[in-house]
This record gives C-alpha cells, structure tokens and sequence, in this order.
C-alpha cells in the first residue's frame, strides 16, 4: 500500500517509556501528546508532563534501504557536533534504532529547544532581520566546514566514541573516494528502483546514457566536508524576539560530502537566490568569512537536480500519508519534469 506506515501511540505508552528511559519518575504523568505537522519521513510529537517539563519524540518510519543506520547516523552527529562545534542542537536524551521497538519503529526523545520554526515567521521578517539570520547561517556554514574528510559517506560511532564514515543513508552503499564513484552508485541504486514501476522503467536508457557520456565528464577535486544536507527554514528554531537561532534540527541526511550540497540547500535556493539583495550579502558574508563557490560549482547545478529525481522515485510512496490521489499526480508531474530535464541533458 502507498503511503507512511500508520503508527499510533497513547499517551500511557509514551509515559511508559519516560520511565524505562528514566526521564520521569514515578510521580510525573505525561498530559498531553501533540503531533507537530511537520516532517515528510518521521512523526514528531511535543510530550509534556505534570512537571512541566517537555519532550520532543521522534518516530522514524523505515526506508526502502535504511534501518538503523539512519538514527545511529543522528546520533552519532548530535554527540560528535554537542562534544566538538559551538552549533546548537537539541541533545539526544534517549533513542532506539531497532525497528522493533516499543513502538515497533525507531525513535529518539530530544529535549525540547525554545523558539519557532524559522518557516513560520520569514516572510514577515524585514530585509535587515533576515540578513541578521543570513549571517548566523554562514557562522553555521563555516564551523561545519571545519571539519573535513577523505570520503564521502554517513557516520557512525565506533565503540570508543569516534567518528567513522560509512555507508551512504539512502544508498546502502560507500563510503566513496570520489565525487565520480558517489554518483555512479546513484545512478545504479536509481536504475534499481525505477525498474520496479512500469511508468519510470523508460528512464533506465536515460540514466545509462548519462553514466557513459556524462558521468566522466563530471568533476570534484575539492576537499570533502560536514554538510547539514537538509538545512530549510522549517529545521531551523529562532527567538522571534532577538531575531537569534536557538537551534539547527533534522540532521538525519548529514554526512561527509561535496561543498556545494548545503551551498544548494532548499532554504539559499527557494529563500535567498530569488531576491538579489539578500543572494548578494549572503554571498558576500560567506566569501568575508572564508568560504568560495567550490571549482565547478554552476556545472554541477544540472547533477543536483538529477539526484533529486533518483531520489523522489525511490522513496516518493513514503511521502504521502496514505493518499493515493495526490500520490499519483505528484509522480506524473515529475515524470514529465524529468522528461524535460533529460532532453535538456541530452539523455534522451
């Protein structure tokens, strides 16, 4: 069946696991679950108790390909980043990455961060306050690039606590010397799960004219970094009164990869690239603190785009809430954008 796994909890069962995780004790009762709208692959809830104190938990659905990988790469990102980053992220109080867990998904309770989404005050913020922002995000983007490696992939934590690249989330495969071999794992995880829908299998000759003519034409000679890799405004916390983010969230897609993967996030495409003045100082701001277009950087702007589609075909069903109808229109109109994009790719 289409759609996210149902999933359904009590306020008991969540008050239960407080305790197991000795969060509360005995005489804290949980008195209200609210389930947040937000979030296209996980159900996050606000849990508050008698004693006032509150929780935010977070039920992972599972993919075509990731389990447990996916919680043990946020957990190891939280503990690496709260131990070695002046980033603020809420800590991970408790987390299960077996499927089969109390709730029969995986899960993480997070404290609760002060502020709003930034999603839902941008619009009314001025020119000025949002450029306050713009340069509390380039501060964000210059202490991930810190931290560099010699792959691209995931991570984990080893049994003494360190930082290990491993398999790419979504792939199920890595971690990948080059930029080259990244994306020709793509191309072939995408092949794979395209050939399981009739209406995408005509885009394998596509794909397998881009891994031949294209694919080695393509270059990243660039050092590999921290990318955040989902930074948009609705995972980002602010006080809406000193105009101050109060924390970065969602950092469940994070890994070691190119530097233009945040420089084309969705929050600098869709937010500042589309008003002049703000894409100007955001770009100023980032090349004052350090931070270059990597080599090449508008000749990758086509290959973003690709990934988005592997992407969309391969995990699109998990993104519709038991809604076939919007399900199919939403994958016909992007069976026709990649049409589009293919022919101007010369794919076809």
């Amino acid at each position: 069946m289409s759609g996210r796994p149902k999933v359904s909890i009590s306020i008991k069962e969540v008050e239960k696991l407080l305790l197991e995780e000795k969060l509360i004790d005995s005489s804290v009762k949980c008195t209200e679950l609210i389930r947040f709208n937000t979030g296209v692959l996980n159900f996050v809830y606000l849990i508050k108790t008698s004693c006032e104190k509150e929780f935010v938990l977070r039920i992972r659905t599972p993919g075509k390909i990731w389990k447990r990988i996916k919680t043990e790469n946020e957990v190891a990102i939280h503990k690496f980043l709260n131990e070695k980053s002046t980033i603020t992220i809420p800590k991970i109080l408790a987390f299960s990455s077996d499927p089969n867990s109390a709730f029969g998904f995986e899960y993480m309770i997070l404290e609760k961060k002060e502020g709003v989404l930034l999603e839902s005050i941008w619009k009314s913020l001025t020119k000025e306050q949002k450029k306050t922002v713009l340069i509390q995000i380039v501060d964000f983007l210059v202490e991930l690039r810190k931290f560099t490696f010699d792959q691209i992939g995931s991570f984990q934590l080893d049994r003494n606590g360190n930082l290990n690249l491993t398999k790419v989330i979504d792939l199920g495969k890595g971690p990948f010397n080059t930029y080259q071999d990244y994306l020709r794992a793509r191309i072939e995880v995408g092949k794979h799960f395209i050939l399981e829908e009739q209406k995408l299998a005509h885009f394998i000759p596509y794909l397998e004219k881009f891994a031949e003519e294209i694919l080695p034409k393509v270059e990243y000679k660039d050092q590999f970094v921290f990318t955040h890799a989902d930074l948009t405004v609705d995972n980002i916390l602010i006080d809406p009164k000193n105009i101050q983010i109060t924390a970065f969230l969602d950092w469940e897609w994070s890994g070691s990869c190119i530097e233009d993967d945040d420089l084309r996030s969705h929050l600098i495409t869709k937010q500042i690239l589309p008003d002049s003045e703000l894409s100007d100082f955001f770009f100023a701001e980032l090349i004052q603190k350090g931070i270059q277009k990597p080599k090449g950087f508008e000749e990758r702007e086509k290959i973003f785009e690709l990934i988005d589609f592997l992407i969309i075909f391969q995990e699109y069903k998990l993104w519709f809430e038991r809604n076939p109808e919007e399900e199919e229109k939403f994958i016909q109109n992007k069976i026709l954008e990649f049409e589009k994009f293919a022919e101007e790719m010369k794919m076809k």
